[in-house]
């Protein structure tokens, strides 16, 4: 076994930690063993509600040090389970939890939570976290973080595909050869389309996307929602679910306030569809390949309807031999090895930074002590 890394973050669907471990000692990363965790319904609304309002120092610090704490469990559960021996790993690439990412203020922010001093000190490895504000710092959007390791992964000589990430939020990663020409956020990935479900069919999720596929999406709230100008805005772009909320939808909706819950349903998926399929056919046509890793993947409804907006062969990037459900994770143990061997992990034309950084803060601690 070469170079091991682990990969732990919680994405912006904020359905579970995810955790790898990431043979980096070739130039291609190596998926070897992965798990999830549930998070605690409690930690979920808190970090929801810091999210939604203003809120108290004493809030976010209590809810960082939660997080914190249930990363290092999770980790060091992960370790046992697969018989790791924690000296024997690199260092792990901590994302956390994203609070906050707005690029549009003039003072733009990006935060993520789940201290990286406690998970350094409760498992004893490495950890490298931190890994968007140094772009901002330069510059650029902090996002997206991926395209360089879709290029590794997925990028071939003599073909074009774009990768497609549906999280909370939903991005693509155009590749052309071994070239990543484009990257950027296209808008809402599962984001509404699970709040939309949580709140009015007590579910976290609509599965397959069956709630909404049993109804016909409204075309006046559907048009209304496409006219937000983030939509036509050029990337470099990024956003995040504090942007695309029920508040958000709730704007929208003042004008179709008598819709049945489940043709918002089908709306919101709608909505998502064409976002993601107009970010397509900005740089791709439609014999060019989309691959979709990220949770949104398994809602057959929505690639059903991203199919027929592109016209394009849709695939999962299970068909390309990286399991959909672990990119990302992939992608920050990547990233810690970047920051430990001093180079940078983004493609700064595309986060719109001035110069490529190298990301991540790094947080080192003496022997486990738990």
């Amino acid at each position: 076994m070469g170079k091991v890394y682990i990969g732990a973050l919680s994405g912006t669907s904020m359905d579970a930690v995810d955790i790898a471990t990431v043979d980096c000692s070739e130039n291609r990363p190596r998926l070897l063993a992965y798990a999830n965790y549930p998070i605690a319904q409690n930690l979920v609304a808190q970090a929801r509600n810091l999210q939604s309002k203003a809120c108290r120092v004493t809030e976010y610090a209590q809810l960082d040090y939660a997080l914190g704490e249930l990363f290092s469990d999770c980790i060091n559960d992960f370790i046992t389970n697969q018989n790791l021996v924690a000296e024997t790993i690199e260092a792990i690439g901590l994302h956390g939890q994203t609070i906050l990412h707005d690029t549009t203020l003039e003072v733009p922010h990006t935060l993520q939570i789940g201290d990286p001093n406690v998970v350094a000190y409760k498992t004893g490895i490495t950890v490298v976290a931190d890994f968007r504000r140094t772009d901002i710092a330069a510059g650029g959007q902090g996002a997206p973080l991926a395209p360089a390791i879709h290029s590794l992964l997925f990028a071939e000589a003599n073909s074009k595909r774009v990768v497609l990430n549906i999280g909370g939020i939903a991005n693509i990663t155009v590749l052309k050869d071994t070239q990543v020409v484009a990257g950027f956020d296209s808008g809402p990935g599962n984001c509404l389309m699970d709040a939309w479900s949580l709140k009015h069919n007590n579910q976290s999720y609509d599965q397959d996307g069956s709630w909404a596929a049993s109804h016909t999406p409204d075309s006046n709230l559907l048009q209304a929602m496409l006219k937000d100008p983030f939509f036509v805005k050029p990337p470099p772009k990024s956003t995040c679910t504090g942007y695309f909320s029920l508040d958000w939808l709730a704007d929208h909706m003042q004008k179709n306030t008598s819709l049945s819950h489940g043709v918002v349903a089908a709306t919101l998926a709608e909505l998502t569809a064409i976002t993601i399929a107009d970010a397509f056919k900005a740089y791709a046509t439609p014999n060019d390949e989309l691959l979709v890793c990220g949770g949104g993947v398994h809602n057959k409804h929505l690639i059903e309807r991203i199919r027929k907006h592109t016209h394009t062969t849709v695939l999962s990037s299970a068909d390309r031999g990286i399991d959909p459900d672990w990119v990302e994770a992939i992608v920050f143990a990547w990233l810690a090895k970047q920051r430990l061997a001093n180079r940078s992990g983004i493609i700064h034309a595309v986060t719109g930074a001035r110069k490529a950084t190298v990301l991540g803060a790094v947080y080192r601690t003496g022997a486990k002590t738990c």
